[in-house]
C-alpha cells in the first residue's frame, strides 16, 4: 500500500507516514480494507454504446473487486449531457484529478481516451493498461 506523503496543497506532510508506520499488521489489514482510492476508468464509448456501457460496468466491477472506487465519466454524465459536450469533458477532467490512478481498458484508444491519458500524465497519476480480459498489460 502506498502512503501519500503530500497534503492536499502538494506540500510534504509527515503525519500519514508516522501514523502508517506505527500500525500493527492487524490494524494495517483493517485500514487497507476500509481505504478505497478512486480510480478513473478510461474505456471506449463510441459506436455500439450499449456494448460499451456493458463493458464499462464490467471494468467498474473489476475495480471494486480490487478494492478501488471506480469513476467512469460517461456512465455518470451520459444521460445529462451530449457525448461531445465540452462541459462534460471538463467535468471528466475534474473527476480525473480526484483519482489516484487511471486504468485504460481495451485495445482501441479513442480521441477522448487519449485526452484522459494525456491529462493523467500531466497530473503524474499512475496509469495502468488492461486488455479486454481484465489482464494487466505493459501498454496497449
Amino acid at each position: 500500500m502506498r502512503v501519500n506523503k503530500l497534503n492536499s496543497e502538494g506540500c510534504f506532510d509527515p503525519i500519514p507516514i508516522v501514523t502508517f508506520t506505527n500500525l500493527s499488521n492487524e490494524k494495517k489489514a483493517e485500514k487497507n480494507s476500509v481505504f478505497k482510492p478512486f480510480v478513473y476508468i478510461c474505456s471506449n464509448y463510441s459506436g455500439n454504446t450499449g456494448r460499451d456501457v456493458k463493458k464499462t460496468r464490467d471494468f467498474c466491477s473489476f475495480a471494486i473487486r480490487k478494492n478501488y472506487i471506480p469513476l467512469a465519466s460517461y456512465m455518470l454524465f451520459s444521460k445529462l449531457l451530449d457525448t461531445d459536450n465540452p462541459i462534460k469533458r471538463e467535468l471528466a477532467m475534474i473527476l480525473l484529478g480526484k483519482c489516484s490512478e487511471l486504468w485504460v481498458f481495451g485495445s482501441t484508444i479513442s480521441k477522448a481516451m487519449a485526452e484522459e491519458i494525456a491529462k493523467a500524465k500531466k497530473l503524474k497519476l499512475l496509469i495502468r493498461y488492461f486488455n479486454e480480459n481484465l489482464e494487466e498489460v505493459d501498454i496497449l
